[in-house]
């Protein structure tokens, strides 16, 4: 009997310890893939996933094109003054490139949302960037590329940088090539950066 009693309250005193045991789950992460939610300026909505060598028409004359690779290419008339603002949405795990109207190359990471004129116009070139993205800005002195984002403004010539502005951590601008002024709207100076 005191055998008996005796196992029973060895196993009860194991499983107890078991049960407090973490019990580790090994979970896979994919790489990214080409995934992005387009919304034009009318609302209209375009899931572009698994779309290639492809053109969408937005108006007369005005069409994007998806490219072999996937990526989405502004292939604006060069008498189009449509302003009309776009979004380009990257949910998680996602990613995507894009080519914006004046060849400016464009590759944002999961979780990332860029709002950009369709067509450029006037004396700059404006984006608006929550997330990150990196930047191979097109030159043009007459017309300087600004990123947007919060708490910060990074105006550009033409250079390769990133920008990494997601609404948990602190913005980081990262130069690669070129030289761009990062601005904090608090305050009037820029401050100049070089690789």
């Amino acid at each position: 009997v005191v055998a008996a009693v005796g196992g029973l309250l060895y196993r009860q005193i194991t499983d107890s310890f078991r049960s407090g045991e973490e019990q580790v789950i090994v979970a896979r992460i994919e790489p990214g893939r080409t995934l992005a939610v387009l919304i034009t300026g009318k609302g209209q909505q375009l899931l572009l996933q698994g779309l290639k060598d492809t053109c969408l028409n937005l108006a007369e004359n005005e069409t994007l094109k998806i490219n072999e690779d996937g990526s989405l290419k502004y292939s604006l008339s060069a008498l189009s003054r449509m302003p009309e603002w776009h979004t380009l949405r990257i949910p998680k795990g996602g990613e995507y490139k894009i080519v914006l109207d004046d060849g400016t190359e464009i590759w944002l990471n999961s979780a990332s949302e860029l709002r950009y004129p369709a067509h450029f116009v006037g004396n700059e070139r404006r984006v608006y960037l929550t997330g990150e993205a990196y930047f191979q800005v097109v030159r043009d002195e007459k017309r300087p590329f600004i990123v947007k984002t919060r708490g910060l403004q990074t105006r550009v010539l033409g250079t390769e940088f990133n920008v990494q502005a997601y609404l948990t951590d602190k913005v980081n601008v990262t130069l690669v090539n070129g030289q761009v002024a990062v601005k904090v709207p608090e305050d009037s100076r820029e401050i100049l950066l070089k690789p």
